[in-house]
């Protein structure tokens, strides 16, 4: 065999493998989510914590993240700074504390600091704007995920306390880019305003009333079929929309939608194909050696 033939039967082979490869890494799957209390880690309740949930339906699919973040509305816009997500029970859900939320401690800029054993327990507007930061991710995959509906566990619809009186929220997605958010970088005023605009990398999904009189407190989003939104990260937030801010106030149970996983892991029948690929050329370079 000539050194011609060789050379054109080991392109050929690496133009195989090369097709192979893209293909794996563009492979993609698409699964229906549920991610709830009861199938997220415990943690310490502090402030900057997080708790790591499991797709409950089967097969588990992707972990969903959440962090707890809060920003002031009054009398003066900040930034967003971390909260800690408090665990209240498998009916109650995910609530949020934030560092000002208590008469205590004061810290250098002469804010009030809350135990967050001790501090109101759920998200909401009165303040300060609370949010839980959402991100889905699995080892080795790029995960996005079109969220469709939320579930509350105690809400002030259903339990009214002084002025946590409604149960609003306001739902974002990032399409800033795969690097992620970084929320102490905006204040809630930086948020976008209206149905689909964008700030700060941040898409606004909608702003959902009375999220606790639709039974059983779960709100659908309508986000389905070939419309639908998807991203890695959410942010789902009390009302953030300037005619609804004072009153609402939530605690997180579960959220719901459908999923895309891009892995690099090459298929079973692409493994065989290159499995092949290498074979052949080994046999051919043996041969090649025996006829010099």
């Amino acid at each position: 065999m000539n050194k011609q033939t060789m050379r054109l039967i080991l392109a050929t082979v690496t133009s195989l493998l090369g097709l192979v490869s893209t293909q794996s890494a563009q492979a993609a799957t698409t699964w229906n989510g549920s991610w709830n209390y009861s199938n997220c880690s415990t943690a310490s309740v502090s402030y900057g914590n997080s708790y790591s949930c499991t797709d409950s339906m089967a097969p588990a699919d992707a972990k969903m993240g959440i962090t707890a973040w809060s920003s002031d509305l009054s009398p003066s816009v900040q930034n967003f700074v971390a909260a800690a997500v408090a665990p209240w029970g498998s009916s109650a859900g995910f609530g949020i504390v934030n560092t000002e939320e208590c008469a205590g401690k004061s810290n250098a800029s002469g804010w009030n600091i809350c135990d967050p054993g001790t501090g109101p327990h759920a998200a909401d507007n009165v303040g300060q704007l609370e949010g839980f930061l959402l991100n889905f991710t699995n080892p080795g995959e790029t995960v996005s995920v079109a969220l469709n509906s939320v579930t509350m566990g105690w809400n002030g619809t259903d339990n009214p306390s002084g002025s946590y009186t409604d149960s609003d929220i306001s739902v974002f997605y990032w399409v800033g880019g795969s690097g992620g958010p970084t929320m102490g970088s905006i204040s809630s005023s930086g948020l976008p305003a209206t149905a689909g605009s964008t700030a700060n990398g941040w898409k606004l999904l909608n702003h959902y009333s009375n999220v606790g009189s639709a039974e059983p407190d779960t709100m659908s989003f309508g986000n389905t079929g070939a419309g639908a939104v998807s991203s890695s990260w959410w942010f789902v937030s009390a009302s953030n929309s300037a005619s609804a801010i004072g009153n609402d106030a939530f605690k997180l149970l579960t959220v719901a939608g459908t999923g895309t996983s891009t892995g690099k892991t090459p298929e079973p029948g692409s493994l065989a194909l290159a499995g092949l690929a290498l074979f052949g050329m080994v046999g051919l370079r043996r041969k090649a050696k025996q006829q010099a």
